[in-house]
């Protein structure tokens, strides 16, 4: 397994895993119960219960070919198995509805939280009306508070999860001191641009950036300045570049522009006026060096950023404070 895909199954979202999980475990407890509705003569509730069955074998091999799908799986789910959960419920009562609470967790599981808690909340009105029909008062009322309990509780536990995730998945991908992308967000995404910038046909340029001698901030003026220089350099580029395009620190100070639909002349007219904004900043300290280069369609992502990148250790051996491409010098 490549460590993109490696990183894309750790930051990913949490339901594909649950869902493969859940729609396996649901084959193996509900399949007997097939058999044991056909020995009772129940066909109808014998022949919902194989649908349910067919229904988690098919999403669980979706889901392995694509998690992204996971949402789908979600919408197929809820219409197929909560009719015959209430179908359940009408014909064995009490017995029929301790398949509720599966399900209730089933359905945060693989659907986002919002529809999921107002799919559980339509089937706690629904069960309500039946019970009372169905049930003793005491049972119904016990049967109707606890599905609620239930569902409080799970759809606390996910928005807390979410929540977990969404903070680990921002720690996990960007860099803490500037707030840009960072090495792990590349490698995790990298495919995706790639295939974007085939797919669109544009040109797509990457400019490698480093602060000529940062070392020396360190040592004359301490950390502290040298941290405050790299969060000025950040929110230069993050207020120069477009929504479109992705900065990202890829260690100490050097940094990577990812610029989508721009063609080299763009490019290196940006790492121009960003040199020459840099040398005249008196918060970053220092002067900048650029590489620029052009991502020529069918590449690798790792051979267009060593262009790139031998372009920038070329401006450093020139001198610094400058911008090079393709080896040729741009004049300041």
């Amino acid at each position: 397994m490549s460590l993109a895909s490696r990183l894309k199954i750790g930051i990913n979202d949490f339901r594909p895993q649950f869902a493969m999980l859940l729609a396996l475990l649901g084959v193996f407890l509900l399949a007997p119960f097939i058999i044991v509705n056909l020995v009772n003569s129940n066909y109808l509730l014998a022949s919902g219960i194989f649908v349910v069955v067919v229904t988690f074998i098919y999403l669980n091999f979706i889901i392995r070919r694509n998690h992204k799908r996971v949402k789908l799986v979600g919408w197929i789910i809820a219409p197929i198995m909560l009719p015959i959960l209430l179908f359940a419920f009408s014909q064995l009562g009490i017995k029929g509805a301790l398949w509720l609470y599966p399900a209730v967790i089933v359905l945060y599981l693989v659907i986002p939280i919002i529809p999921a808690l107002i799919i559980n909340v339509v089937l706690v009105i629904a069960v309500t009306l039946m019970a009372i029909n169905l049930l003793d008062t005491d049972i119904a009322i016990r049967l109707v508070a606890s599905l609620t309990a239930v569902n409080v509780f799970i759809a606390g536990f996910i928005f807390v999860l979410e929540a977990q995730q969404r903070y680990l998945k921002h720690l996990a991908l960007t860099d803490q001191l500037t707030g840009l992308r960072n090495r792990t967000h590349l490698h995790a995404k990298v495919e995706e641009l790639l295939a974007l910038a085939n797919r669109a046909k544009t040109p797509t340029s990457l400019i490698s950036l480093d602060l000529d001698l940062f070392k020396r901030i360190n040592d004359t003026y301490g950390h502290a300045e040298g941290d405050e220089s790299l969060k000025a350099l950040a929110k230069l580029l993050l207020e120069r570049i477009r929504k479109t395009d992705m900065a990202y620190r890829m260690g100490g100070e050097e940094f990577l522009l990812i610029l989508h639909d721009t063609d080299l002349k763009g490019a290196l007219n940006l790492a121009e006026e960003l040199r020459s904004k840099i040398e005249k900043s008196a918060e970053i300290r220092t002067t900048s060096s650029f590489g620029v280069a052009l991502y020529q369609h069918g590449e690798t992502f790792s051979e267009c950023l060593k262009r790139s990148d031998d372009c920038l250790y070329q401006a450093k051996n020139s001198g610094r404070n400058c911008v090079v491409t393709n080896e040729v010098e741009v004049e300041r």
